[in-house]
């Protein structure tokens, strides 16, 4: 099974600091003590802080759900033990761990975790044993002496070469060699291991918190706000805030998170901090949480673009396996010119160079019309050369290079040239682009159901303000109107225009 640690995506890292923030709203609601606290931290992912400690621990998986052998439960149950077995010696343990996942439960092991989170365990012996084998797992994998005794093991152990390439095999071998001979448990897992009654103590702390069906991430994130929402309008600070408001106290709130996260003694967040922030959000401002969002902006984009790359190299291999590989190694030079743009502009400033309109969050629409402008480049008679996305005059974001520069330009929803028109001048105007214009000679619109059939004088009711009458404002209209409008309906493979004029020019004449 794939399994992802939160911690290791950027959305997943986002949700971890979201559940921090339930979890000190809770503690808001529910405590009297001003120095309890919620801290994000290494072992369990989320640790409050009060009479009994809670830790949380989220996992995200790609499929489609989850066993009691899954890698990272196992991690996890190790985590958990060493937190429970440290807190004996400091006092009487009545800590609380929760293991969150996006999966629900595989039918084969889901009696055995609902059993576990509804407490009617009736024979204690599996799941004793599975703990034991969760921490047989890990310290294998960690500690030298262990994983040293593990290697003799399986040298020991007699089979054929198939099964020496197999861990598994071994796994298992060990697992059913302690189960007979318990007393060896401690040649493999840590020598003080806490005896039975102790384990079973241990198990009745931790509970699961599973879906029914699997969630993806974006929906466990839009669920975690709304959850936070809700416990603040009945908490004792509510103050009769506006939504808006409370999602900016929330925010205040992750962003401190994030802070501490970044401090190297991390004491996380207390409810006096908690307080401090909330009384005081209207004064505060954002920092660290912009950036953060801007991350997962990108890690939106990025995931999109691959999509779409996957599902049309699906289409070229079905429809055009012999343009297939010279398209492709185009297109793949796009994104990665286009992942740096982004990486070093944001994710705003870049879409806005190929969008226009209020969409401008559409990866999709940009990786389209660079594809076009790829299958512009095969079926030619001259070589159009290397594609070039950055450092470009005017408002041009694509060119072929050694030849014209090119500004594409799209909205969000498939729109007729006539449309993109006027919102590319409506936008040139209020953005102040004049001078950016001025070296911008050709401007191809998306297109992918219309051909390009211009109206300039369009152009005469969007540009001029009535009470404008300066020389600027015709200045622009003029400006505007010097530009080659062109579309990309004729440039693409499963169109036939003949008689295009632009189609034939740019790709040097047909044969």
């Amino acid at each position: 099974m794939a399994d992802t640690d939160v911690r290791h995506s950027i959305a997943g890292y986002y949700y971890q600091m979201l559940l921090a923030t339930r979890e000190l709203f809770h503690l808001l609601s529910n405590s009297t003590n001003t120095n309890d606290y919620v801290a994000v931290e290494k072992g369990a992912d989320i640790r409050v802080h009060t009479k009994n400690d809670k830790y949380v621990e989220a996992k995200f998986y790609k499929d489609e759900y989850f066993t009691r052998n899954s890698t990272a439960i196992r991690h996890t149950i190790y985590n958990f033990y060493n937190d429970f077995k440290e807190n004996q010696i400091d006092r009487v343990n009545g800590d609380e761990y929760i293991f969150t996942t996006n999966l629900p439960i595989s039918r084969n092991d889901k009696k055995f975790f609902l059993d576990w989170n509804q407490r009617v365990i009736k024979d204690w012996d599996p799941y004793l044993r599975y703990i034991k084998q969760c921490l047989m797992y890990e310290h294998i994998k960690h500690d030298k002496i262990m994983k040293a005794r593990f290697e003799n093991f399986k040298e020991a152990l007699p089979c054929n070469k198939k099964e020496e390439q197999s861990n598994k095999f071994y796994y298992k071998n060990l697992e059913e060699h302690l189960h007979s001979n318990p007393s060896k448990y401690y040649y493999y897992v840590d020598p003080e291991i806490l005896d039975d009654s102790m384990l079973r103590d241990f198990i009745s702390k931790i509970s699961f918190n599973f879906p029914e069906e699997k969630k993806e991430k974006s929906f466990s994130i839009h669920k975690l706000k709304t959850e936070i929402i809700e416990i603040m309008k009945d908490d004792n600070y509510n103050y009769n805030l506006k939504d808006h408001q409370m999602v900016r106290i929330y925010n205040l709130i992750l962003e401190e998170f994030f802070r501490t996260t970044y401090s190297k003694d991390n004491q996380g967040i207390t409810m006096n901090k908690a307080k401090e922030i909330i009384d005081e959000f209207e004064e505060l401002d954002l920092k660290y949480l912009n950036q953060q969002i801007e991350s997962q902006k990108m890690e939106q984009y990025i995931e999109a673009i691959y999509d779409y790359i996957s599902t049309y190299e699906y289409e070229l291999s079905a429809d055009n396996p012999d343009l297939k590989e010279e398209i492709l190694s185009y297109l793949i030079e796009c994104k990665e010119q286009l992942f740096e743009e982004l990486e070093t502009h944001g994710v705003e400033s870049v879409s806005k160079r190929y969008l226009v309109g209020s969409y401008v969050s559409d990866p999709y629409r940009i990786i389209e019309m660079l594809k076009v402008m790829c299958e512009a480049s095969v079926s030619k008679v001259s070589n159009l050369g290397e594609i070039n996305l950055r450092g470009l005059d005017g408002l041009n974001n694509f060119s072929y290079l050694g030849l014209e520069s090119y500004c594409i330009k799209g909205g969000g929803i498939s729109l007729k040239p006539q449309s993109l028109l006027v919102k590319f001048a409506e936008e040139v105007k209020q953005r102040y682009q004049y001078s950016e214009l001025s070296k911008t000679n050709t401007v191809i619109f998306d297109s992918p159901a219309y051909k390009c059939k211009f109206d300039m004088e369009v152009l005469d009711n969007t540009v001029p303000d009535i009470s404008d009458t300066s020389d600027e404002n015709y200045k622009l209209k003029a400006m505007l109107k010097s530009v080659n409008y062109r579309c990309n309906y004729c440039l693409r493979l499963d169109r036939s225009c003949e008689g295009c004029s632009f189609k034939s020019d740019l790709k040097g004449g047909l044969k």
